[in-house]
């Protein structure tokens, strides 16, 4: 507090000036107002009188300074005393400990992190012996670790307990009423399909209750009439008009039955039941019969008693519940609202062909069939002894234009490759991708000496690649041939999901280039070029996407024939996007790398679409630690930075910095981390059409590098960077 100086009094040697004086004064009101807003109000009026902040001051040190020592003695023994009992959340307990170790280093007494995690641990319940002996065997971890173990293990504890009970063989909405009658001491039932039997079961009258309240533990009234009984919430049920029922036990709406003794749209009664709290319960709709009707629970619809159905007097049992009188208006998020919650992308052919999409997920299926057997890609023959063939699935994914409406249904057969053993099945594996810092100096070399670029897509490019192990396959479902069921596909080509698919596809098209005369780069061996004749070519190739780069057009249609008789090609002509990337030209030859679409993708999916903008990524200022506390949305946290690191990496290196640093504290952030990387997330907001520019000057490479020096107080560490230029842009 900027006027805690005043509760020392006013300096008399040297005196203050008229305009010190003046600030004394202010100060001095401010901290009397501040003492009196916290003061009880039973003690206000005793010092509220007092002239200076100092008296004010001094008067309550001395009533209430004296018991800091005590105040402290008495935390320490609540630390010491407290025991953790079975009938409450241990993680809830765990906290309590967590917040009277915080409260003794308050008081200067701090305890080591490992202290309070041991006494928490040896604070446990009996009932949990034998996860506490497990703690003990760990060397490292923090409180904050323990405490999310602990919830682990209790959220696993409570789901063993909810397990025990058996599934019925109907399914029913269900509105609790206990009753308020019946002995303790009566058997309990499971719901499996018709109510059962209860034994003990007596009618009662409307005499006075001999037995104690369940409600207070008092004698003399029955649990109805408590006057400490908590009004039950209402619910809805749907019932025929003019009805009547009891109260006994639990009632129950019959949705969908499989026994025939349980009709569909009956209310049956059972002292006793199992909920499965698991379970997501299913809005019934109610029907438009003019015989039934959806009325809150104050009346009840007849109910069917059996010999099994306990009876009882209906108007003992009926509670009257306190309504509210505010209007209730339903809620209503829009008819799509519901569309954002479903993933309806099939996950196994059947599901495919029983979609509303069906007859485009046939097509799809046919395709990539079509071009499965195109390219030989495996023989049916006999399941060869000793031999476990890999299995395999379809794969099924809906690319979607910027707008969000569908632009293709892809279909990929794939084998499962966590079934291949290495040694059996493969040897080597490798996948070979150009680097985006290779795409982006090419694109640096295009813009500065006006090279054409063109794009070209391999169809289906593994199947290209041919198999050198042995490897059997089942047989994809819906295509399993009728009469050979039990035969298995031998593969000759390197089936997308097999570990060698990658290798055996690059392999096939170095080879296919280098007999062509052309040379891979030693820096990169995604890269390839030929030069021959006062022309030249270069190509680059990232799985199935090849970019060629060179001034003469000729040049680049004779390589399009060359390997669209190798391979099964598409032509996309100019290259726009490569890598989801954009690649609009710019002036006089000028290329740009944008990549607008992806930040407002991020933008709106970790719901930052409106925020304000800010004008820098990062404030300097700001001297970022590590949390000592309990971790904020760790896990969003890591999914944002994962998202700014792919795309700082690829077009924003302006974020690079400030990604960087937040990223060191992915395992733990607190609420500055957050902070900081939200203001990375405003920035973007602000700055969503930025990109790398290459205007083709200058045509030289220069770099700069650049340290904050020690930044880091915590590992007392220094930050360096670089980057490199090339033709008005970063290249890396």
């Amino acid at each position: 507090m900027q006027c805690f100086y005043v509760s020392w009094g006013k300096r008399s040697e040297p005196p203050l000036s008229p305009k010190e004086d003046v600030k004394f004064e202010a100060s001095n009101c401010l901290f009397r107002g501040a003492l009196i807003s916290v003061l009880a109000d039973n003690i206000v009026d005793v010092y509220i009188h007092m002239p200076s902040g100092k008296d004010m001051w001094d008067a309550l040190e001395a009533k209430f300074g004296v018991s800091d020592a005590g105040s402290e003695l008495y935390v320490m023994e609540q630390f010491y005393d407290y025991k953790m009992v079975d009938d409450r959340s241990v993680v809830e307990q765990a906290h309590e400990i967590q917040m009277l170790a915080k409260e003794l280093e308050n008081n200067n007494c701090e305890l080591p992190d490992k202290f309070v995690a041991g006494g928490i641990i040896a604070k446990l319940p009996p009932s949990w012996s034998d996860f506490a002996t497990s703690l003990k065997h760990k060397q490292e971890f923090s409180v904050s670790d323990l405490i999310g173990s602990l919830g682990v293990e209790e959220k696993a504890r409570a789901k063993d307990n909810r397990g025990k009970k058996v599934e019925g063989g109907s399914s029913a909405n269900m509105v609790q009423k206990k009753n308020p009658h019946a002995s303790h001491n009566n058997k309990k039932v499971k719901l499996d399909g018709k109510p059962k039997a209860t034994t003990n079961f007596k009618k009662k009258g409307k005499g006075k209750a001999k037995e104690d309240c369940f409600v207070c533990g008092k004698s003399g009234h029955w649990a109805k009439d408590c006057p400490e009984r908590k009004e039950r919430k209402s619910a809805n049920m749907v019932i025929s008009e003019g009805g009547e029922t009891s109260g006994v036990g639990y009632r129950f709406l019959i949705v969908n039955s499989g026994v025939p003794d349980m009709r569909v749209g009956t209310i049956i009664e059972s002292r006793d039941a199992i909920f499965f709290d698991n379970e997501f319960p299913m809005k019934h709709t109610p029907s438009t019969s003019s015989q039934e009707t959806v009325i809150p629970h104050e009346h009840f619809a007849p109910i069917e008693h059996n010999d099994q159905t306990p009876e009882g007097n209906p108007e003992d049992n009926i509670v009257d519940t306190l309504k509210s009188k505010r209007q209730r208006v339903a809620k209503s998020f829009g008819d799509d609202y519901i569309v954002y919650l479903v993933d309806n992308t099939p996950r196994t052919i059947e599901e495919a062909y029983l979609s509303p999409d069906a007859d485009y997920w046939k097509e799809a299926v046919r395709s990539e069939m079509d071009s499965i057997m195109s390219n030989d890609t495996w023989e049916v023959v006999e399941y060869p002894y000793g031999c476990k063939p890999v299995g395999c699935k379809w794969v099924f994914k809906k690319k979607l234009r910027p707008d969000g409406t569908i632009e293709k249904y892809k279909v990929r057969l794939v084998a499962k490759d966590y079934t291949q053993k290495e040694g059996e099945d493969f040897f080597d594996t490798y996948s070979l991708v150009a680097r985006l810092t290779t795409i982006r100096l090419l694109l640096a070399l295009a813009a500065s000496h006006g090279l054409l670029v063109h794009q070209m897509d391999v169809k289906t490019a593994f199947l290209n690649g041919e198999l050198e192990e042995e490897i059997y396959m089942d047989q994809p479902d819906g295509y399993v041939l009728e009469g050979q069921e039990g035969m298995v596909c031998k593969l000759f080509k390197s089936l997308y999901g097999l570990k060698q698919a990658p290798k055996q596809w690059h392999e096939k098209f170095d080879t296919t280039l280098t007999s062509a005369g052309f040379v891979d780069n030693e820096a990169d061996k995604c890269v390839y070029y030929r030069h021959g004749g006062g022309e030249g070519v270069i190509l680059c190739l990232y799985v199935d996407d090849i970019l060629i780069f060179w001034t003469s057009l000729n040049v680049i249609e004779e390589v399009k024939d060359y390997l669209s008789k190798s391979f099964e090609m598409k032509d996309l002509g100019e290259a726009d996007v490569i890598l989801n990337i954009k690649l609009p030209r710019g002036y006089e030859g000028g290329i740009t790398l944008v990549q607008s679409h992806y930040v407002d993708k991020v933008l709106s999916r970790f719901g930052y679409s409106d925020c304000k903008p800010a004008p820098t990524p990062y404030d300097p200022s700001v001297l970022l630690r590590k949390n000592r506390r309990i971790a904020r949305d760790q896990l969003r946290y890591s999914q944002i930075i994962g998202s700014l690191m792919y795309l700082a990496s690829a077009t924003r290196p302006n974020i690079s910095f400030a990604v960087s640093k937040l990223s060191r504290f992915v395992s733990n952030p607190g609420d500055d981390h957050w902070q900081a990387l939200e203001r990375v997330m405003r920035y973007l907001k602000g700055t969503m059409s930025y990109g790398i520019h290459y205007t083709g000057y200058p045509k030289v490479l220069e770099g700069y590098s650049d340290s904050n020096w020690i930044s880091d107080a915590d590992e007392i560490k220094a930050t360096s960077g670089y980057v490199f230029t090339l033709g008005g842009g970063a290249v890396s």
